[in-house]
């Protein structure tokens, strides 16, 4: 192609940029139509409470007693759009003349390209949803990476033709208009990626905002097309030159292979529509209910039943309420898969209220994961919506009378005990640093009881319907409730310390996709299979994001929420395996390289990052795990040794369990000052094993000086260690670079090397108390085909095999 041809060619891609932007709004618009319809008719569920008119965006649910019309629309229009927007592209490429079919061939370009991109996600990230609808559809034969990669060779093929065909068009186009159109392309393109941007990172305050920045990129696209209508040429325009017959049988086959993926896309969910006739229904005295039939057995379903009345009445005798209300409904499901599918969320329960229902997933023990859910319901039915949100679930944790299993107010002592006395501003969240979830949850819940103990429950119900304000008072009756409560219920006796192991361990991985991540039926068919291995204990890995040093902030928005990890440490627990949680950060650099140039920046930073801790401490000492890992890779913070200490010992007051942080192997692992105040040196261990070239040998001179030197450091602190990451990347140069998996051709063989030599060289060691892989992910993918920590797949599974299959002749307990 001449050089003097690239402006107009950069320019059509610039315009056909918007074009893309376009179609794909257009296509999601169309998609979410049928959302936005039901929306407005249709209370749905946000956040276990929330009910609200939403925007299609916003819509996370179909409502149980909708039609299955409706159902099939809602879950497959966005196929069915996008395939609508290829066929009036090809159409239009093909007969009309003008900014129209110029427009319309940017849409089949970009379209293509965004086909290609969900083919290519699809065959080798094992996501979206043809993922969802291939494993519905052939559940054992889309569970291998290179089936997935030689189905979807053949749709790439097809995807590639069709871009190139419509890239050929493009570039037939009369030059006077590819010249004004590059012009506004050129100009547009920056406003509308800046669009994008503020849209996807500011958090407008105002609706009227939201909806400008959602609807300025098509209307920038749609303004990309008006110079080839004020530049149109005084004579006939020059048609494109048109498709070959060969082109347009191609075309065809573009076409129908994209209504094809469509159908698939949205046959996930139609599939699981026909599994709402798949429960058995059981009438009990107070509720009618329903229960997921292949994971829940006739005499768990009656149990359920005679507890769901049980928890009913208890729950009226909690609240006051003198007369029944009329039956509620409910479903019950085992599978967390099942649950998503049909109520549009995986969380602990869902409501309905319109429809007097609450969909609730079972702990993996079989019981309700958290009856709050049915208090909230049961307050909806009897009193309406509440005047605060806050405050209805505060009142809900009181009518379940308890938290995770203890009295509220002992739990509400302990806390007070643990972290001092809490206002109701940070109670009910009104406060610039909101508390840990799990202290707000239990501190509401023992302040509605205290406001009973003082006014009766004739108080609740004006309570929940009325407006919620903080008063002078009411902080003093509480602040006085909390000192006095702390007296009454003395601190238990000290828990015993937990057994001492040998830590055969896995880094359990969450995986985005609700299908694939921590919770989900996949998640615990990968547990299981920890568990067969050998390994005895799994790392749980939730994580919070920092901009540190700039932004004191630390960020939550990951999928590991609260319910999601503690589903997972129940399902390990079930199958045998013990569970270290090791709570993480994501930075835009690494994290290593935080540091803070004042004290005044570091403790603002530090003050948010213990209470992170705090609330993770928390969870482990509810759940009984069995070790907590207070840090990650924070060389530049961890000199501040005063802060680290105190920190720690807030921890001992709040989880009983043994500590340790993971440590960057190299100088701050070797220099860190505080490993005596924890139970295990922890060394994320990603020392080379040999030098580029070498083959890894576990005689050889580095790894002899290596393990010389970690035994002088168990030595010097008298503490076990304990590899909290070891990881080999499948690639050539893992020996070499352990802590790079960016780029190199995929090398299985060397990766089940190094694992081999890291046992041989450490396993056996007196003061090894153990090690953690590096990664196992929760969607259960690998391939020996890919250069990725996961040995999933691959070689070194089998090494894994191996030497977890037997325990080291030593035994190492941590320090106490």
């Amino acid at each position: 192609m001449p050089l003097r041809r690239l402006p107009g060619l950069l320019g059509w891609l610039a315009a056909a940029t918007a074009g893309c932007c376009l179609a794909y709004e257009a296509a999601f618009f169309l998609a979410g139509l049928p959302g936005a319809l039901l929306a407005l008719f249709t209370r749905v569920e946000l956040a276990g409470f929330q009910a609200q008119l939403a925007a299609p965006h916003i819509l996370t649910r179909f409502p149980s007693d909708g039609s299955r019309g409706l159902y099939a629309l809602y879950h497959g229009g966005w196929a069915l759009s996008a395939a609508a927007v290829l066929s009036l592209g090809l159409v239009g490429a093909r007969r009309a003349q003008g900014w129209l079919r110029l427009l319309l061939v940017y849409v089949v370009f970009w379209s293509g390209l965004l086909l290609l991109g969900m083919l290519c996600w699809f065959a080798f990230w094992r996501a979206g949803p043809l993922d969802a609808a291939a494993r519905a559809l052939w559940p054992a034969a889309w569970a291998g990476r290179d089936w997935r990669i030689l189905a979807a060779a053949g749709a790439i093929g097809i995807a590639y033709i069709g871009i190139h065909q419509a890239a050929r068009s493009l570039l037939e186009a009369d030059p006077r208009r590819a010249r004004l159109l590059a012009l506004l392309g050129w100009l547009a393109l920056p406003v509308l990626i800046a669009g994008w941007l503020l849209w996807r990172r500011v958090h407008a305050p105002s609706a009227v905002l939201r909806a400008a920045f959602t609807l300025a990129p098509p209307l920038l696209a749609l303004l990309a097309g008006l110079p080839a209508v004020l530049g149109r040429p005084q004579g006939p325009p020059r048609p494109a030159r048109p498709f070959a017959p060969s082109a347009r049988g191609a075309a065809l086959v573009l076409l129908a292979s994209s209504l094809l993926f469509g159908v698939l896309a949205g046959w996930g969910g139609l599939a699981r529509l026909v599994r709402r006739g798949d429960f058995v229904h059981r009438e009990s005295a107070r509720w009618s209910l329903q229960f997921e039939s292949g994971g829940i057995t006739a005499a768990g379903q009656a149990r359920l039943a005679s507890e769901a009345d049980r928890r009913l009445a208890a729950l009226e005798a909690r609240l006051g309420l003198a007369d029944p209300v009329p039956k509620l409904r409910a479903r019950f499901y085992a599978s967390a898969d099942a649950k998503r599918a049909l109520a549009g969320s995986d969380a602990p329960f869902t409501l309905d209220l319109r429809g007097r229902t609450i969909e609730e997933l079972l702990a993996p023990d079989g019981s309700v994961s958290d009856p709050r859910g049915e208090a909230l319901l049961l307050m909806y039915s009897a009193w309406g919506p509440p005047g605060s949100e806050n405050v209805a679930r505060a009142i809900a944790r009181y009518a379940t009378g308890g938290f995770h299993g203890q009295p509220l107010g002992a739990y509400a002592a302990r806390i007070t005990r643990e972290e001092g006395r809490r206002s109701l501003g940070e109670v009910f969240e009104t406060s610039p640093d909101s508390l840990s979830p799990l202290v707000s949850d239990a501190l509401g819940g023992a302040w509605v009881e205290s406001e009973v103990a003082a006014r009766g429950t004739a108080m609740l119900r004006a309570l929940y319907g009325g407006p919620f304000t903080v008063t002078g008072g009411r902080e003093r009756d509480w602040d006085a409730y909390q000192y006095d409560n702390a007296r009454r219920n003395a601190a238990p006796a000290a828990d015993p310390p937990r057994s001492s192991f040998f830590h055969r361990g896995i880094s359990f991985s969450h995986e985005p996709g609700g299908s694939r991540g921590y919770g989900s039926d996949a998640a615990a068919g990968q547990l299981a299979a920890i568990a067969r291995l050998g390994a005895n204990s799994v790392a749980v890995i939730p994580y919070a994001f920092t901009r540190a040093p700039r932004d004191p902030r630390l960020l939550f928005g990951t999928g590991e929420r609260d319910d999601r990890v503690i589903r997972t440490i129940e399902q390990a627990k079930r199958l045998g395996l013990r569970v270290t949680l090791k709570p993480q950060l994501w930075a835009p650099v690494f994290t290593g390289d935080i540091a803070f140039a004042s004290d005044a920046d570091f403790e603002r930073w530090f003050s948010r990052y213990r209470r992170w801790l705090l609330h993770y401490a928390r969870l482990a000492e509810i759940c009984d795990a069995d070790l907590l890992v207070i840090g990650n890779e924070l060389g530049g913070v961890t000199g501040r040794e005063a802060a680290w200490r105190a920190l720690i010992a807030d921890l001992r007051r709040v989880y009983s369990g043994p500590l340790t942080y993971a440590a960057s192997w190299g100088p701050e692992a070797e220099r860190l000052r505080f490993w005596d105040a924890l139970d295990y040196i922890g060394v994320n261990m990603y020392y080379p094993l040999a030098n580029p070239g070498e083959t890894p040998r576990p005689d050889s001179s580095r790894l002899r000086e290596l393990v010389q030197k970690l035994a002088t450091l168990s030595q010097k602190y008298n503490r076990p260690v304990l590899f909290t990451e070891a990881g080999y990347p499948a690639r050539a140069s893992a020996a070499a670079r352990p802590w790079d998996e960016s780029d190199g051709l995929p090398d299985a063989a060397m990766q089940a090397r190094c694992y081999t030599v890291l046992f041989e060289a450490f396993y056996d060691q007196p003061w090894f108390a153990g090690l953690y892989w590096w990664k196992w992910p929760s969607s259960g993918e690998g391939s020996r085909f890919e250069i990725s920590y996961s040995p999933l797949g691959k070689p070194a599974l089998g090494v894994l095999a191996r030497w977890y299959g037997r325990t080291p002749d030593h035994a190492v307990a941590p320090a106490n």
